[in-house]
């Protein structure tokens, strides 16, 4: 019986995932997210494409801090709960950095997880100007962690 039970559940559970794309269930509403509509301390570029990023952080000679992540991802939205909403990380970020948000689901987002080979969200990252990985940290960090992963990078 026991079995039976087991392998009725595993072909409802196939069944309607078969039938939901996973994509659009995390696309259907995503405004309602409350976090994502926090206002951040951290100045992230509002760019499509890393291109633009790479050049910005060419003309100010500054690196690129990198953070991809996703939406139903629980430990980005802590981050965006309460690192980025943080004074003083965000003053130490916004003076030494060109922050970057990328979600692994949008625009340039499944190419940025290619090409950083990406394998868990979030993965934070500090770039060059060229886009070569100077540094790289797979999950979250709190606010002064993230300062210290970062600062061992920054010429004063």
């Amino acid at each position: 019986m026991k079995r039976i039970s087991f392998l009725y559940l595993l072909i409802m559970l196939i069944a309607s995932c078969g039938s939901t794309n996973v994509n659009e269930h995390y696309q259907k509403d995503r405004s309602s997210n409350p976090i994502e509509k926090r206002h951040f301390l951290f100045n992230f570029e509002d760019e499509s494409t890393i291109s633009p990023v790479l050049e910005k952080a060419k003309s100010q000679k500054k690196l690129i801090y990198l953070d991809v992540s996703a939406s139903w991802c629980l430990p980005c939205q802590l981050m965006k709960r309460d690192v980025y909403t943080d004074k003083q990380t965000a003053d130490f970020f916004n003076k030494n950095f060109i922050n970057y948000l990328v979600d692994v689901e949008s625009d340039e987002g499944p190419d940025i997880k290619v090409i950083f080979d990406v394998k868990q969200l979030p993965t934070l990252l500090i770039l060059n100007e060229q886009g070569d990985v100077l540094k790289r940290h797979e999950g979250a960090y709190y606010q002064e962690d993230l300062i210290r992963f970062a600062s061992e990078l920054i010429n004063n």
